[in-house]
């Protein structure tokens, strides 16, 4: 019986490889697309479950609006493999399918899999030949979202945990933001006009 938050591809016989869920809370997101757009801190910890090499990836995605509503995914960093270091890059195309879920596929059109995160969870798989890969999508929250995948195949054993963290815009020295106090430049300290003591007794952060 397939789970309600799984997306299943036929592929190679044998058992599904199967990495951990996240406990906690999830964070249900009604349309993929709206909730990825934008920038996103990205850290990815790699593991060869078989020969016992760990590797980290560091830098950041963006996923920005293209043609027909398509959103178009850019990860670009730095990949430290058993300690060598060396520039990397990955991209996907999202294409929406109109009920707040999306196709995902790589960047030359190929498909790769579907994405519905409306309960806040999601499995995908994806055959490649004679490898399967595994992933399990999990929101954590309005700025924060998880994938697991895991990948077997002949020779091969690896997982890989990705956490995706919001990057929020650089707010300029003398601009206001939600959250930041700032005093009119020509009142007196104590004056009902200083927005900041206005803001502080209103209880606005």
């Amino acid at each position: 019986m397939t789970d309600r938050h799984e997306q299943r591809h036929p592929g190679p016989a044998g058992p599904d490889p199967a990495p951990p869920e996240p406990s906690g809370a999830v964070h249900p997101v009604p349309d993929v697309l709206s909730y990825l757009a934008g920038r996103w801190r990205v850290h990815r910890s790699v593991a060869d479950l078989g020969g016992g090499g760990r590797g980290v990836f560091e830098g950041t995605a963006a996923f920005t609006g293209g043609a027909d509503g398509v959103l178009c995914h850019a990860e670009e960093g730095t990949f430290t493999w058993r300690g060598t270091a060396r520039p990397a890059r990955r991209a996907h195309r999202y294409l929406p399918l109109g009920d707040g879920t999306a196709s995902v596929a790589f960047e030359d059109g190929r498909p790769f899999h579907l994405l519905d995160l409306r309960t806040g969870r999601w499995t995908a798989r994806h055959p490649c030949a004679a490898d399967r890969y595994l992933g399990r999508f999990t929101v954590l929250g309005p700025d924060r979202w998880q994938v697991v995948w895991t990948v077997r195949g002949p020779g091969k054993d690896v997982r890989m945990s990705t956490v995706h963290e919001r990057l929020r815009p650089v707010v300029p020295p003398g601009v206001w933001s939600p959250g930041r106090q700032m005093s009119h430049p020509t009142s007196p300290p104590g004056d009902p006009r200083d927005p900041g003591q206005t803001m502080e007794r209103s209880g606005a952060r």
